[in-house]
């Protein structure tokens, strides 16, 4: 995730990110160098607060609306005056144009501004065609952005749920297998109230680089929230083969964690469904699995296989 955030930062435009209550989650190098305000100074502040532009009655109920409906707006620099003071640029007459979008991350729709800056408008076509590489490129870094779980680099729920479904529509007719696997991390809670959040915060981050790590090209991971995960792997064949993966997994995520030289060694619990002996679709095959993480705490053996 923080290649994504880096390349943002070199983009040509500025990019700012709003949450629900309109402060300000992100803030990239392009903003700071044109308004001198870093990203620590301005993350977390009320976007009107940064950019008195913003006061204006009818931005307030454009970002009130967008959140609610994922409506697009586009403001021309021909018909509005700057909404960026740039202060490297003294009281130079400069002009942007503004593009609002939503994108969502983890589940919540975020506002997306863009400010390009159109003082120049005799551009040359070289300038344009990297323009519109570097505009794709934005493009697929806000759809990473909006896809995946920003702590554990994980699909989000939603994406997660997404694929799996998309993946057993498309080989219903087959003789398709595959098994969803729902973890947690053992005691979290505990961890949090022993360690602190960061430590929480730590584990939760090394748990998802771990089963990227262990997991193959076709398999999906993804986060369903707080300390639980889910795995989907496909053209498992026998309900045997599911302890193996299960032994994966837990050999993976059972060993010891170091952070700021605090040492502890989580384990996690599982609990395992089969498609389509278990369930012909998510809503089935998540309930069965999620029953088996419950017994699989239960118990003093890992053994969530019928």
């Amino acid at each position: 995730m923080e290649d994504y955030l880096k390349v943002l930062d070199g983009v040509d435009e500025g990019i700012v990110v709003l949450d629900k209550d309109l402060n300000i989650v992100f803030w990239n190098k392009y903003m700071g160098n044109i308004t001198d305000l870093s990203r620590d100074e301005v993350e977390e502040k009320y976007i009107c607060e940064v950019l008195p532009k913003f006061k204006e009655k009818i931005f307030l109920d454009i970002f009130k609306y967008m959140l609610k409906s994922n409506q697009k707006y586009f403001f021309s620099a021909a018909l509005h005056k700057k909404f960026v003071d740039i202060k490297r640029y003294g009281n130079c007459n400069l002009r942007q144009n503004l593009k609002l979008s939503t994108i969502s991350v983890n589940d919540e729709n975020h506002i997306l501004m863009e400010f390009v800056d159109v003082t120049g408008q005799y551009i040359r076509v070289e300038e344009l065609k990297s323009y519109i590489q570097r505009l794709e490129e934005t493009q697929e870094i806000i759809k990473n952005l909006a896809d995946y779980d920003q702590l554990t680099n994980v699909y989000n729920r939603r994406v997660f749920f997404e694929e799996v479904e998309e993946l057993i529509e498309k080989n219903r007719e087959t003789d398709f297998r595959g098994v969803f696997t729902v973890l947690d991390v053992d005691k979290f809670k505990e961890i949090n109230d022993t360690y602190g959040h960061y430590f929480g915060d730590e584990v939760l981050r090394i748990t998802g680089e771990r089963l990227n790590r262990i997991t193959r090209d076709g398999d999906l991971v993804g986060r369903y929230g707080g300390d639980e995960f889910l795995i989907f792997v496909p053209n498992i064949k026998e309900r045997k083969d599911m302890r193996k993966l299960s032994q994966r997994i837990l050999n993976s995520l059972n060993s010891s964690v170091v952070v700021e030289g605090k040492i502890i060694k989580p384990s996690v619990s599982l609990g395992m469904s089969l498609y389509p002996e278990d369930g012909t679709n998510i809503d089935e095959l998540f309930r069965v699995a999620d029953k088996e993480l419950y017994r699989d705490k239960g118990r003093n053996e890992r053994c969530c296989f019928k």
